[in-house]
């Protein structure tokens, strides 16, 4: 990907407030509320690199940002997680745990 369309698309993002923010060609980071299939689950019980081939990259919480979370706590249902993954790991992984589009928020 040129450096031109990498700039269009953060202005695209910046504009239209997207839920998905484009990190290289084919590559995106994307942030919502924990699904409720998820919620109280720790991310070594979920398997979803290996199910959705995304990677869950942070979790924000009223209190803090946490980078790299530790995967053997639990996810609280009122927490956002944070993914990174190509668009199909991001489709298999709003099909399997049933997130919709009002679960999804503005990275």
């Amino acid at each position: 990907m040129s450096y031109a369309s990498m700039g269009a698309n953060i202005i695209f993002n910046l504009l239209k407030r997207s839920d998905t923010l484009m990190v290289a060609e084919g590559l995106h980071l994307f942030r919502m509320k924990v699904p409720a299939k998820l919620a109280g689950k720790a991310m070594t019980e979920t398997a979803i690199p290996e199910k959705t081939g995304c990677s869950l990259v942070a979790i924000h919480s009223d209190t803090a940002m946490e980078i790299n979370p530790d995967p053997t706590k639990p996810l609280r249902a009122d927490a956002e997680i944070i993914l990174i993954g190509s668009t199909e790991g991001e489709s298999r992984f709003l099909g399997l745990y049933g997130a919709s589009v009002a679960t999804r928020r503005r990275a």
